[in-house]
């Protein structure tokens, strides 16, 4: 093995035929496992998506872009978003997260981010208890998982506070895995603390408290090295951003370019270089708008592209908008008219380019299952 050149070595791996080969090629010896557990290295020569094999949970046969059902710490179904067939075998139970053995404190998991194949994962029922949640990594493709180290956060006694916003993404500049989160807390008066997780660190860091975000729910898009969430407040939208490298937070409001019931329900694109963004819009509940605001941050260059229309299934109430693919597929969560808590009657369904609808019944409970598109990878959670 010595006696290869170290190029000739890198220039055999990055032809793996097979991304399930990957975990075999690891265990030669450490050099091949330091290479293929570098995320610069998977990410250049485009093994972050699985493939078919027979040794993988899942099959992978089409662009990699999946539709997954999270549900009791499981991915319970993986769909392709190209096909809409399912990938997981239907004798399968699911890919279950292997929790540590005090797993009871774990329970209720749900997904805060995902990037590269990897999931950031957060306790749901300490939210508004003395305990800051947990957060877990976790690779569903490697079955690696990471719980991450206590918050530097200590709550004040006798005050309430929660989890405002969390974000997980990559920052390419320093090839580090980042999270950040802030937490609000009223003592006399509204307070915020914001910390930032090092994958490669291993460890959080206090930031300095320059902006104090409004609370957000949502999964933040991450667009050239920044996460971005937003927020509707009266006849603007609030766009807040974390910058990856920077790790610092900035702030902008951008003037509505319709009264009434106008909301921004996720961004398609955004770029900085080209100073444009476009972004899907709900009017009323069953009808979305195309904008694109052409100047990046000046209310004025609001421009309609396109309306959407969605052919809604029959006995469906409303459709809350999802995520949008590469392939230029729009997913809804589709909620009976005759939905109840004991008995919940729901489904996904997806739009695409040329108008065609789909449908994707679901089986499990809505109040314990998430959707996301999920990219399998090989990422190493090794730091």
């Amino acid at each position: 093995m010595n006696e290869i050149p170290e190029e000739l070595k890198t220039n055999i791996l990055r032809r793996l035929p097979i991304a399930a080969c990957i975990a075999r090629c690891r265990c030669v010896c450490k050099s091949w496992r330091d290479l293929l557990s570098d995320p610069s290295f998977l990410r250049q020569n485009d093994l972050f998506i699985g493939t078919a094999g027979t040794e993988g949970n899942y099959s992978d046969s089409c662009s990699g872009t999946l539709i997954t059902l999270f549900a009791a710490n499981e991915l319970r179904s993986v769909y392709s978003c190209d096909t809409l067939e399912p990938l997981l075998p239907s004798s399968s139970t699911g890919m279950s997260l292997q929790l540590p053995s005090d797993g009871d404190a774990y329970r209720n998991l749900s997904v805060v981010g995902c990037c590269n194949g990897l999931l950031c994962l957060a306790t749901k029922e300490s939210f508004y208890l003395p305990v800051v949640p947990c957060l877990i990594l976790w690779n569903p493709k490697t079955s690696e998982i990471k719980v991450l180290p206590p918050t530097l956060f200590d709550p004040p006694v006798d005050s309430d506070w929660w989890v405002s916003i969390t974000g997980f993404g990559f920052d390419s500049e320093s090839d580090d895995y980042k999270i950040v989160r802030q937490l609000t807390f009223v003592d006399d008066e509204w307070e915020g603390f914001q910390e930032v997780y090092s994958l490669r660190n291993d460890s959080w860091r206090k930031l300095d408290l320059s902006i104090h975000l409004v609370q957000s729910s949502r999964i933040p898009k991450l667009y050239e090295g920044n996460l971005y969430w937003w927020h509707l407040f009266l006849k603007v939208t609030q766009f807040f951003w974390f910058d990856m490298s920077n790790e610092v937070f900035e702030m902008v409001e951008v003037s509505n370019p319709v009264p009434g019931d106008w909301e921004v329900e996720s961004l398609l694109t955004l770029s900085k270089q080209e100073e444009s963004m476009v972004a899907l819009c709900s009017v009323g509940s069953k009808s979305w708008e195309v904008w694109g605001l052409l100047k990046l941050w000046v209310s004025e260059s609001w421009t309609k592209l396109f309306t959407l229309t969605v052919a809604i299934p029959p006995g469906v109430d409303h459709l809350d908008f999802l995520g949008f693919t590469r392939r230029c597929k729009y997913i809804f969560r589709a909620l009976s008219e005759q939905d109840d808590d004991e008995n919940p009657q729901w489904s996904i369904v997806v739009h695409d380019e040329d108008s065609k609808v789909q449908v994707i019944d679901i089986q499990s409970p809505r109040a314990y299952t998430e959707v996301i598109i999920y990219v399998p990878s090989q990422v190493s959670l090794r730091t």
